[in-house]
């Protein structure tokens, strides 16, 4: 059977009678069994300062013998647990433990102003900090495997480009992973985030977010405000919003699990110029959400059990919807579009199939004949629905149906993947 929905998966597969606890993915903490010794806090600020009174146990500072920093307990209450500034030489900091509370604004791990690339950071604990990590003005390093639980920010990138955040455990946090400011081609995958108050993780501009686990957050389980990101394989339940975009732009958003939200599964606000490919938005309140939100494509998405599959409102315009898979949702209408624009430009109506193949949506409830009705004030149809097969129904009043001009979308398009190949991520 052929069904537009998520590609790897049947009708039947897809639909969320399957959802069981084994879809929360990834949601254990890492086990660290190390031994520890006890070590003041360490703060390094100069090449010359990396001594074994700081805490280095081995390495001359070049790329292939890294100076490291390894195995302390440090109790740091009102000052950084390891602190490293304007320093040039590589260093890795691994398998410590540092925590205490503490009401000053410090960070269990904070590096500032070093040398591009020279800083790897795995397998350390970091508890009960304002900050767990804290990366600033420093780019092209690695954070790998580190435990940051009960912080304000779990990971926070700020002002720093290209550094890659691979399989790392931020929950029980404020926000688990915060990339702030100019902070450009990050990369972060296989991270956990869960059970934040706020978000699982939150970007601006130019993130690779791949495979991350963002269940149980209060807010949302991943939130960009910004523009040229690529969301991939990611997976965000039973949160409030699963994937939220707020004035972002020029976004990708492809194979994500956004299941089981109190909210929207997906939410796009005041943002345009987005693609949603091949999302599984399944029971939510609405699937997908857009207000005020203009000239985005949603196509290949699965839609099942939500109260609206896709809900268009508050002038969100000239959007383009197709080849997604609408299956129980469950109000008058399995979609919803509220504003009608003939009365200023008839091309910027919501328009709900490929106006150059002439293909619609596949809809559980079809009758077999006819216009699909879309609920709300815009008075939408979908003329071209879909069968189990992917073809089109036969249309006997395909002669009134006037074709949208589709050269806005497939512009959008090419301009979207063509910025997304010129812009290098480190994967």
């Amino acid at each position: 059977m052929k069904i537009y929905g998520q590609d790897n998966q049947t009708m039947e597969q897809s639909s969320l009678t399957t959802i069981s606890d084994d879809s929360l993915l990834l949601t254990n903490s890492p086990s660290f069994s190390y031994s520890y010794s006890s070590h003041s806090p360490i703060e390094i600020t100069d090449d010359l300062d990396f001594t074994s009174a700081n805490g280095v146990v081995s390495g001359s500072g070049v790329e292939e013998d890294p100076f490291i920093i390894e195995g302390w307990k440090i109790d740091a209450s009102e000052s950084h647990g390891i602190y490293i500034s304007q320093t040039t030489k590589y260093f890795n900091i691994q398998k410590n433990f540092i925590s205490a509370e503490g009401s000053s604004p410090t960070s269990a791990i904070y590096i500032e102003n070093v040398m591009s690339g020279t800083a790897k950071i795995e397998n350390n604990d970091c508890q009960d900090k304002p900050n767990g990590i804290f990366l600033y003005n420093s780019s092209n390093n690695f954070l790998t495997n580190n435990s940051c639980t009960n912080c304000h920010f779990g990971i926070c990138v700020e002002e720093s480009s290209n550094n890659n955040l691979l399989s790392n455990y931020c929950s029980y946090n404020c926000i688990g992973i915060y990339f702030k400011g100019l902070s450009n081609g990050n990369n972060a995958t296989n991270n956990i985030c869960n059970s934040n108050d706020w978000e699982g993780i939150k970007t601006q501009n130019y993130t690779f977010l791949k495979n991350n686990t963002c269940n149980f957050n209060t807010g949302k389980g991943i939130y960009v405000h910004g523009s040229h990101n690529y969301l991939i394989n990611n997976h965000c339940l039973n949160g409030y919003y699963g994937i939220s975009l707020y004035f972002s732009d020029l976004n990708k958003i492809i194979n994500n699990t956004c299941t089981l939200n109190k909210r929207d599964g997906i939410s796009i606000r005041c943002s345009h110029n987005n693609v949603l490919i091949n999302n599984n938005c399944s029971k939510n309140n609405n699937g997908i959400h857009l207000t005020y939100s203009d000239n985005n494509i949603l196509s290949r998405n699965l839609l099942v059990g939500n109260s609206y599959g896709i809900n268009l409102s508050l002038i969100s315009k000239a959007n383009l919807v197709y080849h997604n898979t609408f299956i129980d949702n469950n109000r008058l209408s399995q979609a919803y579009d509220d504003v009608r624009c003939s009365i200023y430009n008839e091309d910027k109506n919501n328009v709900w199939y490929n106006t150059v193949s002439n293909e619609g949506n596949f809809w559980s409830d079809y009758s077999g004949s006819g216009d699909y009705l879309i609920a709300g004030s815009a008075n939408s149809i979908d003329p071209y629905p879909l069968d189990e097969n992917g073809v089109p129904y036969p249309n006997t009043s395909e002669d009134n149906h006037k074709n949208v001009d589709f050269y806005p979308f497939t512009l959008m398009l090419l301009i979207l993947g063509s910025s997304v190949r010129k812009r290098k991520y480190n994967i």
